[in-house]
């Protein structure tokens, strides 16, 4: 190789370690930039959680359950078998299901003041997305791809006892019908 040939492939690998370089460069401005926003995302759904708590605080006060607030006084109906038909062809499809009516206006309205006053009274943790039929074990926590908030407790008021023998009720029904 001649001299000139070996300037002009100094050149060139000069050149490429430069735009390698600024390559670099631009990500890693790219990544503390992602960084920040990710820890300002965090932030934002600290917030958000704090605004729920005092949503279902205020919530609670408006619809406050006290003693004199009679429970449930009827059991859901049992679902006809179209109904189970429908919850089963649901399940297969999309492992959820959207059912009208399905504990009655009476009991709904207790759930939801009872689940109120749980959530101004306890912290549900963030829902998290696992394995599932396709999910391969995998888990999400990020509030991106899932934001509800769950807790378990055991159902020691009516209402919650009627949502509970609901699902079963629903859950035994379609297990006999194989």
């Amino acid at each position: 190789m001649t001299d000139a040939q070996l300037a002009r492939e100094m050149a060139l690998l000069e050149a490429s370690l430069a735009a390698l370089q600024s390559s670099v460069s631009t990500m890693a401005s790219e990544t503390r930039a992602a960084a920040r926003a990710a820890d300002d995302a965090k932030a934002d759904c600290a917030r958000l959680d704090d605004a729920r708590r005092k949503v279902s605080a205020a919530t609670l006060g408006v619809c406050r359950l006290s003693a004199d607030v009679t429970p449930p006084r009827s059991r859901p109906a049992p679902l006809s078998d179209a109904a189970l038909d429908e919850f089963a062809a649901a399940l297969r499809l999309s492992e959820a299901c959207w059912r009208d009516d399905f504990l009655g206006a009476e009991t709904a309205t207790h759930v939801r003041r009872e689940i109120l006053a749980l959530d101004a009274t306890r912290s549900f943790a963030a829902g998290r997305v696992a394995g599932g039929r396709a999910g391969s074990g995998t888990r999400f926590v990020e509030p991106a791809v899932r934001a509800d908030r769950c807790a378990f407790v055991r159902p020691e008021t009516p209402a919650l006892r009627r949502l509970v023998e609901a699902c079963d009720g629903v859950a035994a029904a379609l297990a006999s019908r194989g």
